[in-house]
């Protein structure tokens, strides 16, 4: 996920409020010789430790 992707989406300023991507964006997660492809809503979430 670049930032670019987000800005092309139209997610980033939505996602920077707090609020899921308005759209679907594409996820590939890969586990040793297995990939996993499919599609989220995403948000940023904060820790406790602030990162």
């Amino acid at each position: 996920m670049s930032k670019e992707t987000l800005e092309r989406t139209n997610s980033l300023d939505t996602m920077l409020n707090f609020q899921k991507s308005p759209v679907l964006i594409p996820i590939v997660a890969k586990f040793d010789d297995i990939t996993l492809r499919t599609d989220a809503r995403l948000s940023f979430r904060e820790t406790p430790d602030g990162i």
